[in-house]
């Protein structure tokens, strides 16, 4: 008896109704903060990239791999803690690399 009132049929879509604009609502600001945290990191990678394969780095590539990060952290004007920079010529070989990358070795794959 008690299902099959006006109140418990009422209070019964109006809860799925809920349920679904919360689903929908949380769905759209998980995309949009994800898709802007990736454009974020693709942003600061690229200003990476562009700044080390730009000509003033080249003389500076065969360096010690201190001397590599404070360069980049006054260049980039970041401190290069959790990040990995890795310069390879057109056969792979490493050129120059950061000091945290001192005994880590990347599997050369197909693609850069």
């Amino acid at each position: 008896m008690f299902f099959k009132s006006i109140r418990f049929t009422l209070t019964l879509w109006y809860s799925v109704t809920l349920a679904i604009i919360l689903v929908l609502f949380s769905s759209f600001l998980y995309v949009n903060l994800r898709n802007q945290l990736y454009e974020e990191v693709d942003r600061d990678l690229l200003a990476i990239a562009e700044a080390i394969a730009s000509p003033t780095f080249e003389p500076f590539y065969r360096e010690s791999p201190s001397g590599m990060d404070q360069l980049l952290e006054d260049f980039i004007g970041a401190r290069m803690t959790g990040k990995h920079v890795q310069i390879l010529d057109r056969r792979a070989q490493r050129i120059a690399s950061t000091r945290n990358l001192d005994d880590v070795h990347f599997p050369r794959g197909g693609g850069f």
